[in-house]
């Protein structure tokens, strides 16, 4: 017996063979809605619209809440120096981390900047701060890292979720 083999409707697609399952390469035209021609800004790149709801809200809110709440105990710690607080800040930091990682979700670039990746404490208030000799930004942790941002190299660069044309807000 011969294989029948009939033309898919989807321009370049491989051949739906009829004893497949209906999918969207052959389903009727109601079911695949209307075909619209996708558009093309000046640069070549494929304008999409924005989604309309955010995947894993929950999971941003959770990260923006203990990023909240461990700065805020970090700028109460520097008020009136109790050390109390300070082991708690870090301890939403390290929490904050673990989630990011268990939901995949990536934090944005200007939040791992006030990070430190060691001790996992806020560099808002940190115990060194200096330009060196080749134009790079050194923050030093309490804990001793040393957090290093080329500054000097371009000074208009911005990261993927700076810039203006993503669909990204910060």
């Amino acid at each position: 017996m011969e294989k029948k083999i009939r033309q898919c409707t989807v321009p370049l697609c491989p051949p739906c063979h009829y004893w497949q399952k209906k999918d969207k390469h052959n389903m009727g035209k109601k079911a695949q809605g209307p075909r619209t021609k996708p558009e093309i800004d000046v640069n070549g790149t494929l304008l999409v619209p924005p989604p309309r709801t955010i995947a894993n809200q929950d999971h941003f809110h959770r990260l923006n809440y203990l990023y909240q709440i461990s700065a805020y105990q970090t700028r109460t710690t520097a008020k009136t120096t109790a050390k109390g607080h300070i082991s708690l800040a870090r301890n939403y930091i390290k929490t904050m981390d673990l989630v990011s990682k268990k939901t995949k979700t990536s934090l944005l670039p200007t939040i791992k900047r006030t990070i430190c990746k060691k001790c996992h404490r806020l560099l808002w208030t940190p115990k060194k701060l200096e330009i060196t000799h080749d134009g790079a930004l050194s923050v030093t942790c309490a804990c001793g890292t040393v957090k290093r941002y080329n500054i000097a190299a371009d000074p208009n660069y911005k990261t993927y979720s700076e810039r203006e044309d993503n669909l990204i807000v910060p």
